[in-house]
């Protein structure tokens, strides 16, 4: 029950005209009204009451609803976009900072996107209005147009993935001065970069300044480190989200 961790959400209920499941994203403003994805993800992992209230006081979630997706117990999901999107402007009664509504921009994408990049947000969802709700299915009714960055950095070492033609690279961002500081991984299925590296002699030693959090316990650390180029979305703490590996320098 997610109002157990986020209870200034427990009567929202109450602003919706009628019973219905409804499909959003739940955010936490930070600075310059951004997402704070880490407080969110930190909050959601909460288990005592007296930090529960204290949070929920001191920076509120919002619910943003995007779609519908029941109502009244009927399915809409095989309804057009468009009137879902109606449908869904209907039942919501009201909205303040506790529930909002996701609004369409039509016909200015060009334009909506390349302001998403002067504020330094992840980018849009361009959605066919006469599209249909899959849950779970790619189409090509919705693209996701994401505005990425690059960034070099150093492989420290590797994570055999559960599939056995997969590792994950662990990431680093060197310092001018002392230990560098771990940024994340990436996935490579190349068989070639795979083969390479797990030639390349390893110690037991991380090189960070920071016992690096779970799930890196298992890595095999590069005694002499690699450097790379990658794609990737905006930060999450110290760590990148949405990682694409373009090259690894030493292996082009």
């Amino acid at each position: 029950e997610i109002t157990s961790c986020f209870p200034e959400l427990a009567h929202i209920i109450w602003q919706i005209n009628r019973p219905c499941i409804l499909d959003g994203e739940l955010v936490i403003a930070g600075t310059k009204h951004f997402q704070d994805l880490a407080f969110l993800i930190q909050r959601s992992q909460y288990n005592r009451q007296l930090l529960i209230e204290n949070a929920a006081k001191a920076a509120p979630a919002t619910f943003i609803a995007s779609d519908i997706l029941e109502l009244d117990g009927q399915p809409t999901m095989e309804t057009p976009l468009a009137e879902r999107k109606a449908l869904l402007d209907w039942n919501i009664r009201t909205r303040n900072i506790k529930l909002m509504v996701a609004k369409m921009v039509r016909e200015y994408g060009v334009w909506f996107f390349e302001w998403t990049i002067r504020l330094g947000l992840d980018g849009i969802i361009a959605k066919d209005m006469f599209s249909f709700y899959k849950p779970g299915a790619e189409t090509n009714k919705w693209q996701s147009i994401l505005n990425y960055q690059t960034a070099a950095l150093n492989i420290y070492g590797y994570i055999q993935a559960p599939r056995q033609n997969a590792i994950k690279l662990v990431l680093g961002k060197p310092a001018r001065f002392g230990a560098p500081t771990l940024c994340g991984h990436v996935k490579t299925t190349d068989g070639t970069q795979i083969t390479a590296l797990k030639s390349f002699p390893t110690t037991d030693k991380h090189p960070f300044e920071k016992r690096p959090p779970n799930g890196y316990d298992t890595a095999c650390w590069l005694q002499n480190v690699l450097k790379c180029e990658v794609n990737h979305l905006n930060h999450v703490g110290q760590f990148l989200r949405n990682v694409k590996l373009k090259h690894i320098e030493a292996l082009c």
